[in-house]
């Protein structure tokens, strides 16, 4: 797919650019963990995908490092 608006139409979590999609990506999994976490009454899930969150928000920040 070579064209970012045709991306972000078929799938609303790819943003304007790269960073804003991890961003996206980052809400969404934080919400999806607490929404199962719960349901489940499991807070593992929550810590979990926030774990997984803060881990693409940090690669997302060395990214803008490097390219800064």
């Amino acid at each position: 797919m070579h064209n970012r608006s045709v991306a972000n139409t078929l799938n609303p979590l790819i943003g304007h650019d790269p960073r804003e999609t991890l961003e996206n990506l980052c809400v969404c999994l934080a919400h999806l963990g607490e929404t199962f976490a719960s349901h489940h009454e499991d807070p593992s899930i929550h810590f979990f995908a926030v774990s997984a969150a803060a881990a693409l928000r940090y690669e997302a920040a060395q990214i803008e490092q490097r390219a800064a």
